[in-house]
């Protein structure tokens, strides 16, 4: 789950300014507000399940660094507000604490836009939007590179708009190592490459909870 950033549209363009956003978002703090501490924080662009993953590059809560990439940007923060779609109750209490944090941090200001999930899925797809809480699910490394940052998927699964060819290239080269070793290899190539490029904010995995009878047999979850 992550803040998704339109890449396209000023000051979002301005990767210094992603930077400082990234890391001046408590995201512990959005895991107890919003979910009553069921999480666990994610830096990285690409969520650390995967075999070859890392956080190496990708920006963490820090104030101070915050401000120093916000200085680096060049930009005023008086006029760097924006509008944050939130398509229900959950990401409404995520915005909250990212409207609380960046004015308390950087001094945004941003106004929080309830939206129902069917044009929040046509505004993002689109385009038509500055930020939104979203979030993506995939099964493998590939699927998910694939489907959020490759510039194919823009219009699409690719909310960011992110058109970057090194990373095109790179999610390409993961489609076509066959070797494992390598795969993972192309893998840390590419993470590295995408925390570095920040074209979202990553904010949380939610955690999974199942409850089954002790007596069950045969069962493996």
């Amino acid at each position: 789950n992550f803040m998704m950033i339109n890449n396209e549209v000023a000051p979002f363009d301005n990767i210094a300014f992603r930077r400082a956003l990234a890391a001046a978002i408590d995201k512990n703090a959005i895991i107890q507000v919003a979910l009553n501490g069921g999480g666990s924080v994610v830096d990285a662009m690409v969520p650390d399940c995967f075999p070859g993953t890392t956080a190496e590059n990708a920006p963490s809560f820090d104030v101070e660094k915050a401000k120093a990439y916000l200085a680096e940007s060049g930009l005023n923060p008086a006029d760097c507000g924006f509008a944050l779609i939130c398509s229900d109750d959950t990401k409404l209490r995520v915005g909250q604490v990212i409207q609380s944090c960046l004015k308390e941090n950087l001094g945004i200001d941003i106004t929080l836009e309830s939206m129902d999930l069917a044009t929040y899925l046509d505004v993002t797809a689109t385009g038509d939007y500055q930020a939104a809480i979203g979030g993506y699910t995939s099964s493998n490394l590939l699927a998910y590179a694939l489907g959020v940052y490759h510039s194919s998927s823009i219009n699409a699964s690719n909310k960011t708009r992110t058109n970057e060819p090194e990373i095109d290239a790179l999610i390409e080269k993961i489609q076509a190592t066959v070797d494992p070793d390598e795969n993972v290899k192309v893998i840390t190539e590419f993470c590295k490459a995408i925390n570095e490029e920040c074209p979202q904010v990553p904010l949380y995995m939610r955690n999974n909870v199942r409850a089954y009878n002790s007596k069950i047999t045969g069962f493996n979850l």
